[in-house]
């Protein structure tokens, strides 16, 4: 877009090339055209750490006249960086940071206003901001903008008739601007948050630098984990035993302990191991009597079962012919029952296990109330899962319960 417009310098006009993807926000003619760049405005609408405290800077761009009207183009600021006592002042040593910084970030740019944020901006306070405008920023080159942190609003105001006037509309515009960029992650904000950050900039290499070294120190320990066992080997090696002939000692002896457990197991050598552990699993869930426990199964009997049906069969020397004896239809429905529910595993349950998936913000406590309605069973719960403490539940995680 190009518009032409007067230049009160040399007294000719000269094409201005506007901004592109402009947007407009309110409505109204003004003698003042503010054009303020995207990131600038989200900029200012950041909160600070403290929602009391105050912010305030310089609007930095240029400004191009018309026929008496002013065109105005924001393109980045300069923020205050030490507000003493939260007061909004405009000082020697404040005028020294803001000019350090321009310096700094910026090129052939020039001051065209200056910002305030406050926690309860009113209309009374008008007062002293006119007075902070016409001791540090005459002129009808220059603008207020006042953020309106209730309504997350930009309002400009310029210095017409003897006083600050609210301009009706300004534009909103799109375009790169690295300098203001690099502005903003020197003074550590960040636009995604809506905040200006906790961490200062010598905090930041800290971190990165802790990050570095716990980095190393990982992959030292991985390093050493490395060649410890590579020791192992050249030990293994050295003994003259291969660790393919460990790897095949260790299961024949693995199958050797099955056959003899099986063994036993047929012989029924286990009664009086599983009694005793009925016993110890009595004690844990706190019963006093066996009856209570006379369904816990060592094993997956629900196989035994199985095979002694199919053994069950007889042949009649006489007929030659074979009898098979049928179990009973709810012993075999229990058969069925358990095969489906007991897990086959060595661990003793209690015969009617129940589970539990810990859900996200679940606690032992609150899954005890929910169960229950009381704490009575914490304890009990924590000891068929073996938790040290009623804080070691994580989300996911399967809890057997009473």
């Amino acid at each position: 877009m190009i518009e032409t417009i007067y230049n009160s310098e040399n007294q000719e006009e000269e094409n201005i090339k506007l901004p592109k993807n402009i947007h407009q926000i309110g409505s109204g003619e003004t003698k003042y055209h503010i054009y303020i760049e995207s990131k600038v405005t989200e900029f200012l609408k950041l909160l600070p750490e403290n929602d009391k405290d105050i912010r305030y800077g310089v609007l930095l761009g240029n400004v191009k006249f018309s026929k008496g009207e002013a065109y105005i183009f924001i393109r980045s600021v300069a923020e205050v960086r030490e507000v003493l006592d939260n007061i909004l002042l405009f000082g020697d040593d404040v005028w020294t940071g803001l000019y350090d910084d321009i310096k700094k970030y910026y090129q052939g740019v020039k001051i065209v206003g200056w910002y305030a944020s406050l926690e309860d901006f009113q209309q009374r306070d008008l007062f002293q901001m006119r007075k902070i405008h016409l001791d540090h920023f005459a002129g009808n080159d220059k603008v207020f903008l006042n953020i309106n942190r209730e309504e997350m609003e930009l309002d400009f105001y310029a210095y017409l008739g003897g006083d600050l006037q609210k301009v009706q509309c300004y534009h909103i515009y799109y375009e790169k601007n690295p300098d203001f960029e690099s502005y903003i992650f020197d003074t550590h904000y960040h636009l995604n948050s809506k905040r200006k950050s906790i961490q200062t900039k010598a905090e930041h290499v800290a971190s990165e630098k802790k990050e570095k070294q716990e980095g190393e120190e990982e992959q030292k320990q991985e390093t050493i984990e490395l060649e410890q066992e590579e020791k192992n080997r050249d030990i293994a090696k050295a003994k003259g035993t291969p660790l393919f002939f460990h790897k095949i000692a260790s299961y024949v002896a693995v199958g050797a302990l099955v056959f003899t457990v099986g063994v036993m197991y047929r012989q029924g050598q286990f009664e009086n191991l599983k009694t005793e552990m009925q016993e110890v699993v009595a004690n844990i869930m706190n019963k006093g009597e066996m009856t209570d426990l006379d369904d816990v199964m060592l094993f997956d009997e629900t196989k035994e079962s199985t095979e002694e049906s199919v053994t069950t069969e007889e042949v009649n020397p006489e007929t030659e012919e074979i009898s098979t004896t049928e179990q009973p239809q709810e012993t075999q429905e229990q058969t069925t029952e358990e095969t489906t529910t007991e897990p086959q595993t060595a661990s003793v349950a209690p015969a009617e296990t129940k589970y539990y998936e810990v859900q996200k913000g679940d606690t032992l406590y609150g899954i005890c109330k929910k169960l229950y309605g009381n704490t009575n069973n914490l304890e009990m719960i924590m000891e068929l899962n073996q938790l040290s403490s009623p804080d070691n539940i994580s989300y996911g995680k399967t809890l057997i319960i009473p």
